[in-house]
């Protein structure tokens, strides 16, 4: 216990009254409860209201056990009447938008915002941070040019959209991710490697696909090792499924090709499946065509000599979304093999 003449700390930045003065007080080197006592008159709170009479405040034994999840996020209660700790370089307002979040453009900045490094990292402080916003995609505004467009859904640390541009200097490569802690890897990673003909957007998947991506505009889409969600309460968290399978199949051009790639058997064996139900696309052998450059992830699981499945998927020419009754023929023998 703390001698009268000991200095003793309390944090209460968190508190709603974190800017009154909190000064040493002379109780606190006293018994617990009176130690008690002085808190509550901190917090402006009767201490009656809270403890029991015979409860001395042991931390040790009257301290109830309290799950993460109870635990409010101190990042994402940013209160306004903290001050600001350094000022921003740009000027700029971040958007209360993390990584998780599934709106877009939803902005909270109170007036006087300190951001704690860890808030720095979770939330938008540039403009390229923010999530894609239901603007039509125009790749010429981003590259510059008018060239075949290969889209990543989900670029990792960005090696297959590094090397694959380096590869196919006539075409375009545009990776898709949400998470915003990848999207800032990738980012300065392709910025590093100086190659002109990759780029990265922050954006949801399905989002950007289905409301942002012009139908028939699209050479190849990649979906290499996606969160397989293997619980089954978790499979609706999916990225593929029949109907994305469909809006993906719809958005390529003629000819064009869908590459996807799992480690996960399960999600292996259903996709097989879904793949069957998609009639405007046509699967080929996967080392019938040049391979494209491996992704971090998949070196990584080769060493590991985990098997993983690939599948290649071609547009077939003139077929629509849905298929007419010859494709619903060949499809139902597919599925029946």
């Amino acid at each position: 216990m703390p001698s009268p003449s000991e200095s003793v700390q309390v944090d209460l930045r968190h508190h709603e009254y974190a800017h009154a003065d909190v000064s040493e007080d002379a109780r606190l080197a006293t018994e617990p409860p009176a130690r008690a006592q002085v808190v509550c008159d901190f917090l402006r709170i009767d201490r009656r209201q809270v403890l029991e009479p015979d409860n001395d405040f042991d931390a040790a034994r009257g301290a109830d056990s309290v799950a993460p999840a109870d635990v409010a996020d101190v990042d994402a209660q940013i209160e306004s009447g903290l001050e600001e700790s350094r000022p921003r370089l740009d000027g700029s307002r971040p958007s209360f938008v993390d990584e998780h979040h599934g709106g877009h453009g939803e902005r909270f900045w109170p007036r006087r915002l300190a951001l704690s490094r860890s808030a720095r990292l979770r939330f938008p402080v540039a403009d390229d941070e923010e999530l894609w916003s239901g603007r039509t995609l125009a790749p010429e505004d981003i590259f510059g040019r008018r060239a075949p467009l290969e889209i990543e859904l989900g670029t990792g640390k960005a090696r297959f959209l590094i090397e694959a541009a380096r590869a196919e200097p006539a075409h375009d490569f545009l990776g898709v991710e949400r998470a915003l802690s990848y999207y800032r890897f990738s980012r300065d990673r392709m910025r590093r490697s100086g190659v002109r003909n990759a780029a990265v957007v922050r954006a949801d998947a399905h989002l950007f696909v289905s409301g942002c991506v012009t139908p028939g505009s699209v050479s190849a889409f990649h979906v290499y090792f996606p969160d397989p969600w293997p619980k089954k309460r978790q499979r609706k968290r999916r990225l593929l499924d029949g109907v994305f399978l469909d809006t993906l199949a719809s958005r390529l051009a003629p000819g064009g090709l869908l590459r996807i790639a799992t480690d996960h058997p399960g999600y292996a064996a259903e996709l097989a499946m879904l793949l069957q139900t998609v009639p405007s696309l046509e699967e080929l052998p996967w080392h019938s065509l040049p391979e494209p450059p491996p992704t971090h992830y998949e070196i990584k699981y080769r060493a590991e000599g985990r098997p993983i499945r690939r599948f290649l998927l071609r547009s077939v020419q003139g077929s629509g979304v849905g298929g007419g009754p010859e494709n619903e023929t060949i499809r139902t023998r597919n599925i029946a093999k």
